[in-house]
């Protein structure tokens, strides 16, 4: 098995990003909207009742970032590709308002993670590597990569087999195919 860079998306991928937002915008503003509803990456489009100011308010209180929790066998996965010797790099499209906050939570989260296992860039496909999951089609295309897009709702109309883009509905699947790649 070789060695791999495995590029990795935090918001939606090893944390439960879209969930939280939802939940924290229901509770500031009395709207009742379901988090696999938001079926656009353009989350004021679930919201058509709030401003954008509104809806993306709660993302800028540090608290908001204390109520985040790992996605489903985040730990896991993140454990299984340190274990087999990958390097492994979490690369988030972070506003540097919310950077400092998001990433001592993550680092709360995965402590076997480093600050050194992160890069934040709104330009993902400038990052070198092997593979790169992601929940944004718009971070997969165009990149050197092995694109894999994490199933999400607000990808869902997203064809992916047209941009040469496997979709994994789970952490399981997404490790799957770095041991294949790895393997090849």
């Amino acid at each position: 098995m070789k060695s791999l860079r495995v590029l990795c998306d935090a918001d939606d991928v090893i944390e439960c990003l879209l969930e939280t937002w939802v939940q924290s915008v229901n509770e500031k503003y009395g709207t009742h909207v379901y988090w696999n509803n938001v079926t656009s990456w353009d989350m004021t489009k679930a919201f058509p009742t709030l401003t954008r100011e509104q809806v993306y308010s709660p993302i800028y209180d540090n608290g908001f970032w204390d109520r985040i929790t790992p996605m489903p066998g985040a730990t896991e996965f993140v454990n299984n590709i340190i274990r087999d010797g990958h390097e492994l790099y979490i690369v988030t499209a972070t506003n540097y308002q919310t950077c400092g906050a998001k990433i001592k939570k993550l680092l709360e989260m995965f402590p076997m993670l480093k600050w050194e296992n992160f890069i934040i860039t709104s330009n993902k496909q400038i990052v070198n590597g092997d593979f790169l999951l992601d929940d944004a089609p718009h971070n997969l295309i165009g990149g050197s990569y092995q694109k894999v897009l994490f199933d999400r709702p607000h990808n869902h109309n997203f064809n992916e087999k047209e941009c040469g883009i496997k979709r994994v509905f789970t952490l399981e699947e997404a490790y799957e195919e770095v041991c294949k790649l790895a393997n090849k």
